[in-house]
């Protein structure tokens, strides 16, 4: 992971390093906008579950916890491990606002961090998200309704079932939750299917793993990716048909 990043640092560019009018406007409006109003709800939030000692068990149907074996955790520990930072959720939130999406997919809930951070985007009316542990699920739902994010639609199950009959197009998809490569692979295909030239999909943890960075490599790869970009802790691609091909390395 160190080695990894520090390549990535060498790598990395800001807008000096962005040729494409897109990229260079997105890197303005969205990764370097710091101005922003803050969600202090949510962060709130956080504080409080930080505080829950509590423990649950916890269903993992993904490639695990590198930070806990045990099954048993505490609501804190799940905080403190899986929830979205406030800088990528605030990042996440602009790129919502600022391109007008309207419709969001998230595969991997956890306690709904990041779910609230999409959902308070002015733009969107709908989030589905879908988490495979009912017990991590239940508090999510608490959480959902504590901050009022009465857009949200929270399935639980195996992503593979919950996600059949949906026929929706979204304007934007998160996946996490499962980083095995082939699970990975196999929830890109769901995106591409399930998504406009416009759209954003975003991979957390793109460098969580020798699996992981493999899968990263073969989306950026396909021929129907116009624009990738690489935050080291997750990637975005887009398809984008009428941009020329190019990967991006971004600070962050």
């Amino acid at each position: 992971m160190i080695r990894s990043y520090v390549k990535y640092r060498r790598k990395a560019v800001n807008a000096h390093g962005l040729h494409s009018p897109f990229l260079y406007e997105f890197y303005q409006k969205v990764v370097r906008r710091k101005n922003y109003v803050r969600q202090p709800e949510i962060e709130s939030l956080r504080s409080s579950l930080l505080q829950r000692k509590a423990k649950i068990r916890v269903t993992d149907y993904g490639a695990g916890s590198r930070v806990q074996a045990n099954d048993l955790r505490s609501i804190a520990s799940i905080t403190r491990t899986a929830s979205m930072p406030r800088k990528k959720g605030m990042f996440l939130n602009r790129l919502l606002e600022y391109y007008e999406c309207r419709t969001v997919l998230e595969l991997g809930t956890s306690l709904g961090i990041g779910t609230a951070y999409f959902s308070k985007a002015r733009t969107v009316n709908s989030v589905l998200t879908i988490e495979g542990c009912p017990n991590i699920a239940q508090i999510a739902k608490e959480n959902f309704d504590g901050l009022n994010c009465s857009n949200v639609e929270l399935r639980v199950g195996r992503f593979d079932k919950a996600l059949k009959g949906v026929n929706q197009v979204f304007d934007f998809v998160y996946i996490d939750g499962n980083h095995l490569e082939g699970a990975t692979l196999e929830y890109f295909k769901f995106a591409l299917e399930h998504t406009h030239e416009d759209s954003f999909i975003v991979f957390d943890d793109i460098n969580w793993s020798d699996g992981m960075k493999s899968a990263w490599k073969k989306i950026i790869a396909q021929p129907n990716v116009h624009v990738s970009m690489d935050f080291f802790q997750f990637g975005i691609v887009c398809k984008r048909p009428t941009q020329r091909k190019q990967d991006f390395t971004i600070k962050f």
